[in-house]
């Protein structure tokens, strides 16, 4: 009779908990979407308390793991949006800091296309060690993470990246620091350059490793797998094409394609002119209908294999607008027309470091007056000329400009030799300039101006804007 007895009750415990078992995963499925940031990368066990007193520095206090997040907000772009689309990871992968009292742990991970941000914490009791108040410069600081491929010899590491955890670099929450450092990610096999456009895919596990200066000292984490993941398609917000097209003078712009992304945007553009060479640069600002006016970078690369096609990335919304338009104040064009002026050395010193005033005129090319604004002498490094443009109608469609050209198809970075200089002591040289719609730099090195009273400067293929101001309103696919 006992046996039995004993038999339901037994039978009676084990119904009870799969009862509840099956009632947590029915709550967990049903609540998995919700979760918040809170739940999701809150550490598992409590840190050691520690008196605030005794750390190398003081930092800002929260009372919850919002706060923490809304921190996080602050300093990454686009983060917000990133977490509601579901495109962040949580590792929460902890270790303990080798010869320190306390460990460290990746909380969050966000894999944006171009740069991979990492969210971690470290105990507060790891901070404070015997040096901490003998050592004159005792802010802690991340000095390198390394990502390293579990299978392959790909390893990447990133040195000196995040600023030193001053007070704003970082939070305490229950005993912990809260901070972040970024990096970029590792090319695939082949690829010659980690900032290529369109990142492509990825979805893998990276053993990963951070090493922390506290004190003077370098302690590094043990390496622990964490999961990189970045989806092109989750990451764009809109799309939009366009219907018009701006012709007139031989000139031609036609908008093509918009890409607004949650970190960066795209814009394909065809633009042409029957004489004329385009300088791959344009003034261009994208408008939304909530007020935002973004500029776009005014140099564009050209699409191989496409005749007069463009392409050119800005910066992203933070938002999903449903109306925008692009809006060309001008495009930069090229004749390859040169102009040339003198530059007097007598008045400066170029051994001795500083700027001198000359606000004089120096030559004029498409009704724009360029002036020699400034020298500043740099040593043994030489000066650089600085030039100004102003132009004698502040509404005139032509100007001269101090964008320099650019070969066709090149990289933005690279700057042609236009610049022809001849110094009186015998010496010459071909050498770039750069500079802005209104001004332009040149560097005139040490051996041209050394015994040298005057330079003989020509600039080549001039730049000059060609003002159209036509908007285009684009459609959403």
């Amino acid at each position: 009779m006992w046996k039995n007895k004993n038999k339901w009750k037994w039978l009676g415990i084990i119904a009870v908990l799969l009862i509840f078992a099956v009632g947590t995963y029915m709550t967990t499925s049903d609540s998995k979407d919700r979760i918040t940031y809170s739940q999701k990368s809150k550490p598992q066990r409590k840190a050691k308390p520690v008196n605030q007193d005794d750390l190398p520095t003081k930092w800002q206090e929260v009372e919850s793991y919002q706060n923490i997040n809304d921190f996080y907000k602050e300093r990454v772009p686009g983060l917000e949006i990133a977490q509601e689309r579901g495109l962040t990871t949580f590792p929460q992968e902890s270790t303990k800091l080798p010869e320190l009292d306390g460990r460290m742990q990746i909380n969050e991970v966000w894999h944006s296309g171009r740069t991979i941000y990492i969210f971690y914490s470290i105990d507060l009791s790891a901070l404070i060690t015997e040096e901490t108040n003998n050592y004159v410069n005792n802010v802690p600081s991340v000095e390198e993470v390394k990502l390293k491929k579990e299978k392959g010899a790909d390893t990447q590491s990133l040195s000196s990246h995040a600023p030193p955890m001053q007070y704003g670099e970082g939070v305490i929450f229950e005993n912990r620091l809260y901070s972040m450092v970024q990096t970029i990610p590792i090319p695939e096999e082949g690829e010659p350059d980690r900032m290529m456009p369109n990142p492509e895919e990825f979805n893998q596990q990276l053993l990963t490793s951070m090493t922390f200066r506290i004190n003077g000292n370098m302690y590094e984490s043990k390496s622990m797998p964490v999961q990189y993941t970045f989806d092109p398609d989750k990451n764009l917000l809109a799309q939009y094409t366009f219907d018009e097209k701006y012709q007139n003078d031989g000139l031609t712009v036609e908008p093509l394609e918009l890409n607004l992304g949650i970190t960066e945007s795209f814009l394909k553009v065809r633009v042409d002119h029957e004489r004329e060479q385009f300088n791959s640069s344009m003034n261009v600002i994208l408008k939304t209908a909530d007020g935002q006016q973004i500029p776009i970078t005014p140099f564009l690369q050209k699409v191989k294999g496409k005749e007069a096609i463009y392409e050119g990335y800005f910066r992203p919304v933070y938002s999903e607008p449903d109306d925008v338009s692009l809006e060309v104040k001008n495009v930069h064009l090229t004749s390859g027309d040169s102009f040339s002026f003198n530059v007097d050395l007598s008045e400066i010193n170029p051994k001795v470091r500083g700027n001198t005033s000359v606000n004089e005129k120096a030559a004029e090319i498409y009704n724009t007056d360029v002036y020699i604004e400034q020298l500043n002498t740099h040593g043994e490094h030489g000066i650089d000329v600085q030039l100004g443009f102003r132009p004698q109608d502040f509404e005139q469609p032509k100007k001269l400009i101090g964008i320099s050209p650019r070969e066709s198809g090149s990289p933005a970075f690279e700057r042609p030799q236009n610049v022809h200089i001849e110094s009186d002591n015998g010496k010459e040289a071909d050498v770039e300039y750069g500079g802005s719609e209104d001004s332009a730099y040149i560097n005139v090195k040490h051996s041209l101006v050394q015994k040298a009273s005057s330079l003989d400067i020509t600039l080549k293929n001039a730049v000059y804007t060609k003002q159209i101001n036509q908007t285009f309103e684009a459609n959403r696919k």
